[in-house]
């Protein structure tokens, strides 16, 4: 229950590079306001689990993320979040293209989460996935991208492995 109003970032949290530094990780019921960079960013970890936090921004940083994860071993939940960018943004996004030794049973669920996403000056993302490594599934979630640029996406997937698989069930996508 921790509040973060302004600055650069919120949390981060940063591993090493084989995603056993930092084990069982768990942001939750934190109110991140105007963070300029990522309001959430884990990198290199072990089981994270993001949830029931608020971000809310006015940024025009076009590089923020609401909530990022990359490169993290075994399970990564992002649930019951709710993310507001007013101008050019990612709500979450999700990368394991690092190298990190991944199993191909190490999951993804991001589930019960309003993104809202803004803009007009470059493409928002409301989620981003790029998965090499890890299945997903994505189920009853609410992305609203309002940015007016042709280039934004609500909800975008990039897959470089025929053995993982998405699901995406449930979702409204606007």
């Amino acid at each position: 229950n921790n509040y973060f109003d302004g600055g650069g970032s919120g949390i981060n949290v940063n591993g090493n590079g084989l995603g056993t530094g930092m084990k069982n990780v768990i942001i939750d019921s934190n109110i991140f306001i105007n963070t300029k960079g990522d309001a959430v960013n884990t990198i290199l970890a072990k089981n994270i689990l993001v949830s029931n936090n608020v971000i809310e921004t006015n940024t025009t940083e076009p590089t923020f993320r609401g909530i990022f994860s990359g490169s993290s071993t075994g399970f990564t939940n992002i649930y019951k979040n709710k993310v507001y960018a007013q101008n050019d943004a990612v709500g979450i996004s999700m990368d394991d293209y690092y190298g990190a030794p991944y199993l191909l049973t190490d999951s993804i669920k991001v589930f019960n989460n309003f993104i809202s996403v803004g803009g007009t000056n470059s493409a928002s993302r409301g989620l981003w996935l790029n998965l090499q490594y890890k299945s997903s599934k994505i189920f009853h979630n609410s992305i609203y991208n309002r940015n007016s640029n042709a280039q934004s996406i609500a909800y975008e997937f990039q897959n470089r492995n025929t053995l993982v698989q998405t699901k995406v069930v449930n979702n409204i996508f606007h």
